[in-house]
């Protein structure tokens, strides 16, 4: 039993030692940034912007891996499942480390135990504006609450996902209003909005709805958080219609993240050089037009956004029946 304990300190040390002159020379081989989003979406656009602007910095290629699928669940897995040396990275949104894994009876990792956060990237205080078919009879919360009401069949709206930030957020509204919500999940946020300007649904609650509200193509009733955003002013805010309290279509966020484990010496040249990625004109330009900001904040801020995020809308998951996979 002591050789079997020597010799297993002896591999930890030696572990330990490898990943300690590791963190010195690191890094010395090309970086890996994964995004759990098909090329083009908004989180991989982001994540290319960082890889492109990172590589600058750090003289290594920065490359991008897509692996979309299961709400960013595949990607988010893949590396926590890899070597924790800094080498392979993910582009975490919200609701793929905060919401995702409260579908699975078993998740298929701990947001907090099995992530390390290397911080923040971006954050939109106000992501989710409701906007409705033009042809829908309504102009603002109250009007289609009570259209909802009168239907036999209620209103129906889409969502980019079954446990997305938008479907959860709009049966916490049904629930709050008792009116009934028809959920119709698409694969993508693009499809979920082309629907609802095409019909095939009343309404849907997405991101950059600006240009489409202008043009005539969706009519938007609310946007989410406490206040009103400079793109829509005439818009009121979900709290100015009543329904302030929970963080219902509320704020939602970009990180950057590693598998648990990774030294902190790496953690930390990787922070400090996207705090100054972060400060480019290449990326403030790209989340600007984006509609977000950069958001340069330590790796306890994510886990405390993440942790309420969990908190808010674990209730709505089991309420619904949707933590079965």
């Amino acid at each position: 039993m002591k050789f079997r304990a020597l010799l297993a300190t002896g591999i930890a040390g030696a572990m330990f030692g490898m990943a300690g002159a590791q963190a010195q020379t690191y890094p010395d081989k090309p970086i890996k940034i994964v995004v759990g989003t098909t090329p083009g979406g908004n989180p991989d656009v982001v994540g290319r912007a960082i890889a492109d602007q990172l590589a600058k910095l750090v003289k290594q290629p920065v490359l991008v891996e897509n692996k979309p699928g299961a709400g960013g669940i595949i990607a988010n897995r893949y590396v926590v499942n890899a070597p924790p040396d800094g080498y392979t990275l993910v582009l975490l949104w919200s609701d793929s480390v905060a919401l995702a894994p409260l579908l699975y009876k078993s998740p298929p990792f701990d947001p907090i135990a099995d992530i390390a956060y290397i911080g923040g990237v971006a954050r939109m205080e106000n992501p989710f504006t409701i906007g409705v078919n033009p042809k829908l009879p309504v102009h603002n919360l109250g009007e289609l609450l009570a259209l909802a009401k009168s239907s036999p069949s209620g209103i129906s709206y889409s969502s980019y996902g079954v446990g997305s930030n938008p479907h959860l957020s709009f049966e916490m509204l049904s629930s709050k209003a008792n009116a009934p919500l028809l959920h119709v999940p698409y694969k993508s946020g693009q499809d979920s909005l082309m629907s609802a300007m095409a019909g095939t649904v009343d309404m849907v609650a997405g991101s950059n709805l600006t240009e489409y509200v202008k043009a005539g193509r969706l009519r938007a009733i609310v946007v989410g958080g406490n206040k009103r955003i400079p793109q829509l002013p005439d818009v009121p805010s979900i709290e100015e219609s009543g329904f302030g309290g929970d963080p219902i279509f509320g704020a939602a966020f970009y990180a950057l993240a590693a598998p648990a484990g990774t030294p902190k010496k790496v953690l930390d040249y990787l922070h400090g050089h996207l705090a100054t990625v972060l400060k480019t004109p290449e990326l403030t330009t790209i989340l600007a037009k984006m509609q977000w900001e950069p958001y340069p904040v330590p790796d306890s801020t994510i886990r405390d956004e993440v942790r309420s995020l969990t908190n808010t809308f674990s209730p709505m998951v089991k309420k619904l029946g949707l933590n079965s996979l």
